[in-house]
């Protein structure tokens, strides 16, 4: 058998359960598409089951760990954009984020994108105005992974973010949260 065949066997749903982390990981790794610049990019499927689901986070955890050691002696990024969206609007604003996603490559010049979602959540208390205690919700995560802090504050401060977010469909407007979090690659 090829090493190409055993890369692409995955374990029998029991088996999976018992795989050891560092097999997963690894197994996770192998799985992922390679982008332009080398660096591993996990296919953007959502996923529907709870094994889909940890196989989105191995995969996450995997391409950050990867993107660690790339960069260690880099200047790049990390500009994590998180949204908090009413559930029965996921699907839809999956949609037009997947496009999104897309059309930053030429705005913000990223080298590497990931996307994840949460099963859906119910809130404990309110959220800003947009969401009451009992309100169901779905939170996406979005990183890029940007070549300089100074491709990400030009993006941030001479309006390309206003420009960006104004282009959220109205339909969404009063339906979600969203926060952002910035670091470095190589920050311990």
């Amino acid at each position: 058998m090829s090493d190409d065949a055993q890369v692409d066997k995955k374990p029998a749903p029991e088996e999976e359960e018992k795989q050891p982390a560092a097999t997963a990981a690894a197994a996770s790794t192998a799985a992922v598409e390679l982008s332009v610049t080398g660096m591993p990019k996990p296919v953007l499927a959502q996923p529907t089951t709870a094994a889909e689901r940890r196989k989105t986070e191995q995969d996450y955890e995997a391409w950050m760990l990867k993107c660690k050691v790339d960069y260690e002696n880099d200047r790049s990024m990390i500009y994590e954009v998180t949204i908090k969206i009413k559930a029965d609007l996921a699907d839809d604003y999956q949609a037009w984020l997947d496009d999104h996603v897309k059309e930053m490559e030429n705005v913000l010049f990223y080298k590497d994108v990931h996307q994840r979602s949460s099963e859906v959540k119910t809130a404990d208390a309110d959220i800003e105005a947009v969401f009451k205690a009992g309100d169901q919700y779905v939170e996406k995560v979005i990183t890029y992974i940007v070549p300089s802090y100074e491709l990400l504050s030009d993006y941030l401060t001479n309006g390309k973010a206003t420009v960006m977010r104004s282009k959220v469909p109205k339909v969404f407007n009063g339906h979600f949260v969203g926060s952002r979090d910035i670091r470095r690659t190589n920050a311990q």
